[in-house]
């Protein structure tokens, strides 16, 4: 995946946007994440933004708030890149990564789903797709080796032909996006600026998964 004409510049980003707090959804740059959209206030939240600039924030529930309402400060911006109208009344959308943010304050007005001002410039870097792992440590081998052993340990498949075909930041971003780890850790990885301390902490975190039983909660995909 790459940007296209379509993708808004980095500096064009929009200064407030719609978000979608989903639990265990997990969007980077450089992914893609599909939606069965039916409730109806993020089915008119899906009907505002396709006659705008099509971006939707993805971010997850805060944890460690007893607030069901509460959110994670970072959350993670795509654009609706195709979409289907379902005969029973659903949208099926696809949302394409595009660039973290920092949400700022809540500007939810008029509307029954919520809107955020948000922050885009920690994350300026999200738009350079020619990061590399190489000079930093875990490498792209180890790294891979390591997800090898991740799979073995928890009985998960990987899909070793379709990672060899991304470059080094589509594979670290979908290796955050579909090893299934919970939060906080997934929050950590979402907000880990560089593309080497993406890496770093997932290696962490992945040796550590690969000494717990199966049963500690790491999903399987």
């Amino acid at each position: 995946m790459t940007h296209n004409l379509f993708t808004p510049r980095f500096e064009n980003l929009p200064a407030e946007i719609p978000v979608f707090p989903l639990a265990g959804a997990i969007l980077m740059p450089q992914t893609q994440l599909p939606l069965n959209i039916f409730e109806p206030r993020y089915l008119r939240m899906v009907n505002d933004v396709l006659s705008g600039d099509r971006l939707i924030g993805m971010i997850q529930p805060d944890p460690n708030v007893d607030d069901e309402g509460a959110l994670c400060a970072t959350g993670c911006a795509g654009r609706v890149t195709s979409f289907n109208e379902t005969d029973d009344g659903r949208f099926i959308i696809l949302l394409s990564g595009i660039c973290r943010f920092d949400a700022v304050r809540e500007t939810t007005d008029g509307t029954d789903y919520r809107t955020f001002a948000v922050d885009w410039d920690r994350f300026r870097g999200d738009y350079d797709l020619e990061q590399s792992l190489e000079n930093v440590s875990p490498s792209r081998e180890a790294l891979l080796k390591l997800v090898e052993e991740f799979g073995a340990a928890k009985n998960a498949k990987v899909d070793f032909d379709s990672l060899e075909k991304l470059n080094d930041l589509q594979v670290v971003n979908v290796l955050v996006c579909g090893l299934g780890f919970e939060s906080p850790s997934v929050q950590g990885l979402i907000e880990s600026v560089t593309l080497g301390d993406r890496a770093e902490l997932l290696s962490g975190l992945m040796q550590f998964a690969i000494h717990e039983p199966v049963e500690s909660g790491t999903r399987s995909h």
